[in-house]
């Protein structure tokens, strides 16, 4: 999320995700934040949404000015960059990386010899 009226990080904006998960319509709750006073953790929200093959509905509440934005139908298992007051959703393409075939052999940490 990138803010334009509200801090560009959106720190104290809320999102509201809304899905059904086997049949069960659900609301998820996320507040954007460092998570904690003594470390922090990614600005990045992820959200758990079990099964939900779609997101029928993200509302994010923006910080500062209190505004609204809704975004409907969207696709799961995707990194999205929403900008404050834009209603185009652009979506960033991660490279996946699986550890069980990865060679990480002289890559781990590990104490020096005595």
């Amino acid at each position: 999320m990138i803010g334009t009226e509200t801090n560009r990080a959106a720190i104290g904006s809320r999102l509201k995700f809304s899905f059904r998960d086997q049949g069960v319509l659900r609301n998820v709750y996320s507040t954007v934040n460092s998570g904690g006073s003594f470390g922090s953790t990614s600005l990045r929200r992820e959200i758990g949404l079990g099964q939900a093959d779609i997101i029928d509905e993200l509302e994010i509440t923006w910080q500062k000015t209190g505004k609204k934005q809704i975004f409907k139908n969207i696709k799961p298992n995707q990194f999205l960059i929403i900008t404050e007051g834009n209603n185009e959703i652009k979506t960033k393409h991660l490279k996946s990386f699986d550890f069980k075939k990865a060679n990480l052999k002289g890559q781990m940490c590990k104490p020096k010899p005595a």
